[in-house]
């Protein structure tokens, strides 16, 4: 999510209203076009939709106020791959929880400064660990042989719970603003909103390299079935980003203040948070 202040109530409602439009312009040949399956309203400033490995129901964190407030008020709901809300508060008393990933039976959920584990099969928070000097942790991605890795958008860092220890892994200036993470063939994909930037990440020499630029205030990042890429932007933007990294905008929701926030993808279906209107929708990429 991007660093924001939050306004919920009335303005969530007006926004409802609103119709969303395409965009106009699209400059590159053979680009996928988008077509919204299903929208479910209801949720609390919702940030972050994760699939369970069984792909029957999705996890959906919801911050419920400000994305760095200690309030206590945020919680995980899961719904199902159709929309149906199956159990709104499954897990309560987080305070601003974004970014998730499975590891196991274990949800990793990142909530401010902290890393939150949940036991999936009882809904218990087993552990909660402070992250030293972290101020807004947002998502999180687990990497076999090294451990749980989460983002820091106030610092411009990584830190890494490996079992035993969550501290700062990395950090450089080229993560400024650093947002969404993706495990992809062995390299952490990584979105940041300051320069709008895809990087991968080698995770064994900690070197970055640019794939793509371009999407100011950049948040999540999948990879298709031909290798390309879908990533969004919170203040409204779905983008489609090509093998050797052009950059094609498909869908700007941001003047209906439609945001488009972290999510995740089965397929061609993307299943995404719209933290600005409460809403959850499926999106269809077709090629």
């Amino acid at each position: 999510m991007g660093l924001i202040p939050l306004i919920c109530g009335t303005v969530l409602m007006g926004c409802q209203a609103k119709t969303e439009s395409p965009v106009e312009t699209q400059t590159a040949t053979n680009l996928p076009s988008l077509e919204k399956v299903w929208e479910t309203a209801g949720f609390d400033t919702p940030e972050c939709l994760l699939l369970s490995p069984d792909k029957s129901f999705l996890y959906l964190s919801n911050m419920n106020g400000d994305g760095s407030e200690h309030d206590g008020n945020g919680y995980i709901s899961k719904l199902s791959p159709d929309g149906a809300i199956l159990t709104k508060e499954w897990v309560t008393g987080l305070d601003a929880p974004k970014g998730m990933e499975l590891d196991g039976n274990t949800l990793y959920v990142s909530d401010i400064d902290k890393l939150i584990a949940i036991n999936t099969q009882t809904g218990e928070i087993t552990k909660s660990l402070v992250g030293p000097g972290a101020l807004f942790l947002n998502d999180v991605v687990v990497v076999p042989g090294l451990g749980v890795l989460v983002s820091d958008s106030q610092t411009q860092s990584i830190f890494l719970y490996d079992g035993e220890v969550f501290e700062l892994w990395m950090q450089d200036d080229q993560l400024d603003g650093i947002n969404g993470l993706t495990l992809h063939e062995g390299h952490v994909l990584i979105m940041t909103m300051t320069k709008g930037e895809l990087l991968s990440l080698d995770v064994h020499d900690k070197t970055l390299s640019v794939l793509a630029g371009g999407m100011e205030n950049a948040d999540g990042v999948k990879v298709l079935r031909d290798g390309s890429y879908i990533t969004s932007s919170w203040p409204g933007q779905l983008w489609h980003v090509s093998k050797d990294g052009k950059t094609n905008l498909l869908q700007d929701t941001s003047a209906q203040e439609i945001y488009m926030n972290d999510f995740d993808l089965d397929g061609n279906t993307i299943y995404i948070a719209n933290l600005n209107r409460g809403t959850v929708q499926a999106i269809e990429i077709k090629f």
